[in-house]
């Protein structure tokens, strides 16, 4: 599977564009979601490719902690 088919079709294509997106380093995601840091590790580096249920589940997760996080940084200027 491609880091083009790994992605969902709500806008990020890959488990990393959408880690990045959400601010988290990989330990991050593992903290949050309670994912292996190797397994994180190995899909985003190519040597192991995830489910393609997992990978949508995952950015899926990764896009609303980073809506969060600009609704959050928004709110702030704000006030």
């Amino acid at each position: 599977m491609t880091k083009e088919e790994r992605g969902n079709t709500l806008g990020m294509t890959t488990i990393r564009e959408a880690r990045q997106a959400a601010g988290l380093s990989q330990q991050g995601v593992t903290d949050a979601l309670g994912i292996p840091r190797r397994t994180l590790q190995d899909w985003e580096s190519g040597r192991r490719t995830p489910p393609g249920w997992a990978a949508a589940l995952v950015i899926e997760k990764l896009e609303k902690i980073a809506q969060d996080n600009q609704a959050a940084r928004m709110l702030a200027k704000s006030q």
